[in-house]
């Protein structure tokens, strides 16, 4: 993609992400351009709908609305594990196991 504007991304990416929600999962790669993450990232916002973007291999964001501050830890968790499953959620964080699964469960319905 070389431009995207905020009203693209609300028609196309983020209606999507919301119809998929706790279906699958939206995310988009390789977004490099500023330009583009800006207007995603305002997209989701408005949207209110969250939304993955993967810079490179290695680095990613979240954009749109901000989780709560409950959920931000493992949010940050899941993002740099990738992979994980409640009990290691639990275990690095910290968190009784039904606490972890509620967590993830509750990141999963809000997208």
């Amino acid at each position: 993609m070389e431009h995207v504007d905020v009203s693209f991304a609300c028609s196309a990416f983020l209606e999507l992400a919301k119809a998929e929600r706790m279906r699958s999962g939206v995310c988009l790669t390789a977004v490099t351009n500023g330009d583009i993450l800006a207007n995603l990232e305002a997209a989701a916002v408005l949207s209110e709908q969250p939304l993955a973007l993967w810079c490179s291999s290695t680095e990613h964001r979240f954009v749109g609305p901000e989780p709560s501050v409950g959920l931000r830890e493992v949010l940050t968790y899941v993002g740099v594990a990738r992979k994980t499953y409640t009990r290691q959620v639990a275990s690095v964080l910290h968190l009784t196991i039904p606490n972890a699964s509620n967590k993830l469960r509750q990141l999963w319905r809000e997208g």
